[in-house]
């Protein structure tokens, strides 16, 4: 598969080894994403490999099931041969000897015993007779053994040529596998890799779902009865107590111009004390009986003071459109 190493990691950091083949430690990975396993209690053996390529883990798994089958091939080709040449060998041996038992055999046929009977008697009353049966009967015996030691070997070859013929038969059947292979590998076509990526899918759904988010918050704050963050002005000023001196100063700076200090919330004492003092700053609160209008007519700069969460933001709302509307400059959003 002309497995190299990649010549850049991550796409950016050179790699020395570009090039080299990959180890096999590499190859197998730390995460085993080379599987090759046996199914329980069967001959099945199940593999896989796992790679951001769908390509190249199609190719290793291909090629793995291919070699395989090659080997498998290849052992049954020798082992068929071997054996083959060891009938061959046995059988030619075995021939052999049953040619040269042929030659050496001896003796009387089975066909001459009908003539030993008259001779037997004969022999009673002659000493010539009685020795010819003995030799007789000797020549008998040893033509039997060696008909027997024929038959048998003769048998023995037949025996070794039906397992030549069957080793033949083997050899030639080699070539072929008895491996089956139950599922093929399949490769997915291009336009069936239409699955996105996990990562791809992670960073989407952060990004979509933070819109979404972001759309559910605004708005939930826009449809608030209480006044939120998103309702404010872009000149906020948080934690607006702990701040005064700076506020203060920012007022005294407008002088001549008229500033108006417009809070929906009850002001500690102290922070009212200080503003009117100021030479061009007054003091007004929100209320129904719109008493803070005349003081909005003739103020050229507006601060509103609020609370997140307290203040109504319908009236809210309402301040900052009537100031619109009048020209009047919200300078400062004041949240305390």
């Amino acid at each position: 598969n002309n497995i190299v190493y990649k010549g850049k990691k991550l796409g950016i950091i050179p790699n020395k080894r570009e090039c080299e083949y990959i180890t096999a430690k590499a190859f197998y990975g730390k995460g085993k994403i080379l599987k090759l396993e046996n199914v329980k209690n069967t001959n099945v053996i199940s593999i896989s490999y796992k790679s951001t390529n769908p390509k190249f883990a199609y190719g290793v798994v291909s090629s793995l099931i291919k070699n395989y089958i090659e080997l498998h091939k290849e052992l049954n080709n020798e082992k068929s041969k071997s054996d083959k040449q060891l009938l061959e060998a046995e059988y030619t041996k075995t021939k052999a000897d049953l040619d040269k038992k042929l030659n050496q055999s001896t003796g009387l046929p089975v066909q001459s015993l009908g003539g030993i009977g008259n001779i037997s008697v004969m022999s009673a009353f002659s000493r010539s007779a009685s020795s010819a049966v003995g030799n007789l009967k000797s020549q008998y015996i040893a033509g039997e053994r060696s008909q027997i030691a024929v038959s048998e070997q003769t048998q023995k070859l037949q025996q070794l040529a039906t397992k030549l013929e069957w080793a033949k038969m083997v050899e030639y059947m080699s070539d072929s596998s008895k491996v089956l292979i139950l599922h093929e590998p399949q490769q997915l076509q291009p336009f069936e890799n239409s699955s996105p990526k996990l990562l791809i899918n992670i960073i989407l759904g952060a990004f979509f779902g933070g819109i979404a988010s972001l759309i559910v918050i605004i708005y939930v704050e826009q449809k608030s009865p209480k006044l939120t963050y998103s309702m404010l002005t872009n000149n906020i000023i948080f934690d607006g107590i702990n701040k005064f001196d700076i506020i203060e100063d920012e007022c005294y700076s407008y002088d001549p111009q008229k500033v108006l200090v417009l809070s929906f919330v009850q002001l500690p004492n102290n922070m009212i004390d200080s503003l009117q003092k100021l030479p061009n700053t007054s003091v007004s609160y929100y209320s129904k009986t719109r008493d803070y209008m005349d003081n909005i007519k003739v103020a050229n700069k507006i601060v509103l003071v609020s609370k997140i969460g307290i203040t109504d933001a319908e009236s809210y709302k309402t301040i900052r459109k009537t100031l619109k509307n009048q020209q009047k400059e919200i300078v400062d959003d004041i949240l305390i």
